[in-house]
């Protein structure tokens, strides 16, 4: 289970990367590792399930409000927005500057970052082809 801090940094580089075009915070997610982690949190998400919580108080016997938590990874994915929602806050003003006053620095950063995580996207599938090769080129 990773730390707080740790998934909190990760959710702000997504958001950070969700202001660049061209660079997806699903990329970043993916790179560092908690893209299953999400995608798994994100499909616990049922009905039921949001019911059983906001509920809790009136009907304390569904299966109890930790396990649904638990079930949601509820404080992954906040800890996770909150990140993200910082980023967007904070990074706006600063990428605005960036492109501003150092805009050819600025791409060329941002090319870069997206070639590298084409890269290691690349080292990540299982049989190459010609087809999925020329995707990359």
């Amino acid at each position: 289970m990773e730390n707080k801090i740790s998934i909190f940094l990760k959710g702000f580089s997504m958001g950070v990367c969700d202001l660049i075009p061209g660079i997806s915070g699903g990329t970043i997610a993916f790179i560092t590792g908690i893209y299953t982690r999400l995608i798994d949190a994100v499909k616990s998400f049922s009905p039921k399930l949001i019911y059983d919580i906001f509920t809790y108080p009136i009907h304390k016997k569904r299966g109890g409000l930790k396990e649904n938590i638990k079930k949601l990874d509820l404080v992954f994915l906040l800890v996770l927005m909150l990140g993200i929602s910082s980023a967007l806050l904070a990074g706006s003003r600063i990428i605005k500057f960036l492109l501003e006053d150092y805009y050819a620095y600025t791409l060329s950063f941002f090319i870069g970052l997206i070639l590298a995580s084409s890269k290691i996207i690349f080292s990540h599938i299982q049989t190459a082809s010609f087809q999925i090769s020329s995707v990359f080129i």
